[in-house]
């Protein structure tokens, strides 16, 4: 008998231990946005899918360590913050996401990262997309909950962009919201 409850108690061991070796560490996003305590980002942060469909395959949401933030993708790919500082007057490029959402564009070639950051939001989120991915994909999964949970401040952009990573159409394209795929970068 205390051969069968020891090998149970190395079978539970062995047990946890592969079970913990599969999950991904916390991702540290400390500390939170300045106005994370927004009750429209906890309504954002609760409808937020566990996982986003990326092009080579599904990227699973992981843990983070601040409020109203997530991300996804082992090694993580996409971070949402909800409760950043609201954005005013800008020379970023704006565009309107399925024509409900306006999104400031920016690309930072050193992190190999895109921002893109609400307009004409209260609270404002930013969205953080690696380079390798093609942004447009993405915000097709999360743009739907940003538009219903997070009100319009009565801010428009002026001007906007047709696409998503700002590549030029061809001469004879007819703008649409579909975004173009990301320029390698």
């Amino acid at each position: 008998m205390r051969t069968g409850v020891r090998s149970a108690v190395v079978a539970a061991v062995i047990g946890a231990a592969l079970l913990l070796a599969g999950c991904a560490p916390t991702v540290a996003l400390h500390p939170a946005p300045p106005h994370a305590d927004d009750p429209a980002c906890a309504d954002v942060i609760v409808r937020l899918p566990d996982q986003l469909t990326g092009p080579s395959g599904q990227l699973p949401r992981r843990d983070t360590d601040a409020q109203s933030t997530a991300a996804w993708g082992d090694p993580t790919s996409v971070i949402l913050s909800c409760g950043v500082r609201v954005p005013s007057a800008t020379t970023l490029p704006c565009f309107a996401y399925d024509n409900t959402v306006f999104w400031l564009r920016q690309k930072d070639d050193a992190r190999k990262v895109w921002h893109f950051t609400t307009f004409g939001r209260n609270p404002a989120v930013e969205l953080t997309v690696s380079t390798k991915l093609s942004p447009g994909p993405i915000l097709d999964q999360l743009n739907s909950k940003i538009d219903f949970f997070t009100p319009k401040n009565g801010h428009v952009c002026s001007s906007t962009e047709d696409t998503v990573t700002g590549d030029d159409l061809p001469s004879d394209a007819t703008p649409t919201p579909t975004p173009s795929a990301t320029p390698a970068g």
